[in-house]
């Protein structure tokens, strides 16, 4: 995740390696959403603070309700459905260990590895957010092996792809 972060920071600065039509706004959330993702990854104590994990969560549930409501303006485009279902995934992570923590202060819920995660996703939303993420990923692979796809889409394809399989991953841990 840290290369991809690297790689979404560069693409934010850089105009030319964006994809034509996304804009600045799902750049940034993108890159928000990846440098999240990374602290998820590499600082575990990142879940011992209550606030930390609601305040992400809050955003990317303002990221949820921007992408729907782009996507709504801008007669369903493809990247903010990807984002928002990308979004609610990382609510569904974030705001469940800001939750847990006041009931289990000593464990670190909702990663792989660690204990008592007590506010979990129902078993149907977890269900539906894994279907979700399979769709992005699906539409990422296909993006990514179209051989008229031009580079920067390509990357984006890639990027797409290793974010959304750990974020699968990371949601099916966290249950």
């Amino acid at each position: 995740m840290v290369s991809v972060a690297l790689y979404c920071c560069v693409r934010f600065f850089r105009p030319t390696l964006q994809v034509a039509g996304h804009g600045r706004a799902i750049e940034a959330w993108h890159l928000l959403m990846v440098v999240t993702m990374a602290g998820m990854l590499l600082v575990p104590s990142l879940h011992d603070h209550a606030l930390v994990a609601l305040y992400l969560g809050s955003l990317f549930a303002i990221g949820v309700g921007w992408s729907a409501w782009e996507a709504a303006l801008w007669h369903l485009r493809a990247a903010h459905l990807r984002l928002a279902v990308a979004a609610t995934a990382m609510v569904a992570m974030l705001v469940p260990l800001g939750t847990a923590e006041a009931a289990a202060p000593a464990g670190h819920p909702g990663m792989p590895g660690h204990t008592a995660h007590a506010a979990t996703l129902p078993a149907l939303a977890t269900l539906l957010l894994v279907v979700a993420l399979g769709l992005v990923l699906a539409a990422s692979l296909a993006r990514l092996v179209r051989r008229a796809t031009p580079g920067a889409m390509r990357a984006d394809a890639a990027c797409e792809a290793l974010m959304t399989l750990t974020m699968g991953w990371m949601l099916l841990a966290s249950t």
